[in-house]
């Protein structure tokens, strides 16, 4: 009886160890899984034209990524886009390093700015911002080394059957591609999306996607510090936003999402 008893505590020890795992593994990983395990989708066709912006920014103010930073960078394009060029400075001036949608949001709310946006891959919500004029910032892998690196883009717009949107790795052109195939890689990549407004252009009546409003204008907000430039490298002064309201194993998996995601740029 003794042998039996043992075997049948270990049986026990390790169904508790596995499912400890499986537990720890949900909250690093959450219901989806890794990045890795997804099969790689078909390549998408990219059409690529000299960009022209709605805001008629001129060329050569345009702001591309700086560093590991194309969150930011892609929201930057959003800002400019959307009448906020000084807070589109004030965030290059401050913010560095790879960043989640959360840390957006609280960017967002820090600045007065209202804030919208979609983290399960809902067309709908690209679809509102493009019939409203509004841009937004997208998840959209790219190839790094062996693998796929997290990386974000501004989407422009949908028009004529295409996806429209700036890569801020190349800030001066546009690209596109077939809408099906634009939803196709952006779910595959995470089907994270936001996008943020001052108060004179945001929504009339609150929409689904919206996570609070506006508290003021742009002209109400102070002037980007002098050191932002007009391409600066990364600077000592530049932090990252930290990663707020999350338990030690969900900042345990945003610190290994942020290594990859630099690992991408």
């Amino acid at each position: 009886m003794k042998p039996e008893i043992r075997n049948g505590g270990i049986v026990i020890i390790g169904l508790a160890v596995t499912i400890i795992l499986a537990c720890l593994l949900a909250v690093i990983f959450g219901c989806q899984p890794p990045p890795s395990a997804e099969p790689e989708p078909q390549p998408v066709a990219l059409a690529v034209v000299d960009f022209v912006s709605d805001a008629k920014v001129d060329p050569d103010d345009r702001q591309g990524n700086w560093g590991p930073s194309c969150g930011w960078a892609a929201m930057c394009v959003v800002l400019t886009e959307h009448g906020l060029p000084q807070t589109a400075l004030a965030w290059r001036a401050n913010y560095y390093g790879a960043t989640y949608q959360g840390t957006i949001e609280d960017a967002a709310r820090e600045s007065g700015l209202g804030f919208a946006g979609t983290e399960d891959g809902d067309m709908d919500f690209l679809r509102w911002c493009s019939d409203t004029n509004r841009k937004a910032s997208v998840t959209w892998k790219v190839r790094s080394g062996a693998g796929w690196g997290g990386h974000r883009v501004a989407f422009y717009r949908f028009y004529d059957g295409r996806a429209y949107f700036v890569d801020v790795n190349s800030p001066d052109k546009m690209k596109s591609t077939p809408i099906e195939d634009f939803q196709r890689w952006w779910q595959w990549s995470g089907g994270d999306a936001c996008t943020a407004y001052a108060y004179a252009s945001q929504p009339p009546t609150p929409c689904k996607w919206e996570k609070f409003r506006a508290r003021q204008s742009d002209s109400e907000k102070p002037a980007a510090p002098e050191a932002a430039g007009d391409r600066p490298g990364p600077h000592a002064d530049r932090v990252a936003v930290p990663a707020r309201r999350l338990g030690p194993f969900q900042r345990l998996a945003e610190r290994i999402r942020q290594q990859r995601a630099s690992r991408g740029r």
